[in-house]
């Protein structure tokens, strides 16, 4: 499946998608969503900033990884996606999201899974 997804853009909900937002997990991602939050991205231009992420995160995280999940996902969302980017062709675009304005009662959707599987 390498590099069969492409042609096309691609929004990136859920949990990975968390990585375009400041506040979500405690402002984790705060510096890298400056880089990849709420803009369209090529595979690239995705998979550098997370690299750079990860290479922040292992300089000033010695000893790995911390004993409770949620803190966690300050490395393993990042790698997660960046294992996902390559089933996407090298032309594919990518918008990173979580949450999308709503003008249904001042209420952001939130998208999950369930979504992915219905379009599919």
């Amino acid at each position: 499946l390498r590099g069969k997804l492409g042609r096309g853009t691609f929004c990136v909900i859920e949990m990975p998608g968390g990585l375009g937002s400041a506040s979500e997990y405690n402002a984790a991602f705060a510096e890298l969503s400056e880089c990849i939050g709420h803009r369209l991205l090529t595979k690239v231009e995705l998979a550098e900033a997370l690299h750079q992420h990860l290479a922040r995160w292992a300089q000033d995280t010695p000893g790995g990884l911390a004993e409770d999940v949620p803190s966690r996902y300050i490395a393993t969302l990042p790698a997660e996606l960046l294992e996902l980017l390559e089933l996407f062709d090298d032309s594919a675009r990518l918008y990173v999201c979580r949450e999308w304005p709503s003008d249904y009662g001042g209420k952001a959707i939130k998208p999950d899974w369930s979504l992915g599987l219905f379009l599919t």
